[in-house]
């Protein structure tokens, strides 16, 4: 009867340990990210677990610019979620400028997402460079 008790309590623990595990690191994101080739360590989604930032917001934006052939680390993006900007309208507003051709740093994308309208502002400077560049096109096609 001793060792039904004890095994028992045995596995309370184990399946409590792991479920304290997998709390901490999420296991979902971090497979997501080795699939898409975005280097994020166990280790970083644990860190970030204990500074309190959700790692799906960090993560998530990182695989998108990473996609797009941007190179954005993890620090950066972590530093800005920190610091009280959205993570998801800098890489949104990096990808835009990347395919109208701007060059655009990530800390100027950071300062100008803070500002009250500078998403927009800048998502619609990159808007008309496309249209632009597309015009330009046409009118090259056009006059052969």
């Amino acid at each position: 009867m001793g060792t039904l008790f004890g095994g028992a309590f045995l596995i309370v623990i184990v399946i409590l340990a792991v479920s304290i595990f997998l709390h901490f690191v999420p296991l979902g994101l971090w497979v997501s990210a080795i699939s898409a080739n975005v280097p994020v360590g166990i280790v970083s989604l644990i860190g970030m677990r204990l500074r309190r930032v959700p790692p799906s917001r960090i993560v998530l934006p990182l695989i998108k610019a990473n996609k797009a052939g941007l190179d954005v680390s993890v620090n950066q993006l972590e530093a800005h979620y920190l610091a009280g900007g959205n993570v998801d309208k800098v890489v949104d507003a990096l990808i835009a400028s990347h395919r109208a051709q701007i060059a655009l740093p990530f800390e100027r994308a950071a300062y100008l997402c803070r500002l009250p309208f500078g998403y927009e502002l800048l998502h619609r400077h990159c808007l008309y460079r496309e249209r632009v560049r597309l015009l330009n096109i046409q009118l090259v096609i056009t006059s052969r």
